[in-house]
């Protein structure tokens, strides 16, 4: 999970907003393929947001003394 912190704020974003509101943009017009679609959407939403935060967490646990 390193790479999570070499990345730009501008990739981290696009990361955890930027491709689930991009597949609800797409799903928009098909409202049943959206409930298949949705559980996808939170995973990659979840993954991304806490996998930065253990991330941090474990590289700064590194740091103390």
């Amino acid at each position: 999970m390193k790479f999570l912190l070499k990345l730009k704020h501008w990739q981290l974003f696009l990361l955890t907003w930027g491709l689930p509101i991009l597949i609800n943009v797409f799903t928009f017009s098909h409202p049943e393929l959206m409930f298949e679609v949705f559980p996808v959407m939170m995973v990659l939403f979840t993954l991304g947001t806490l996998g930065w935060v253990w991330a941090i967490a474990t590289e700064l646990n590194q740091k103390l003394p």
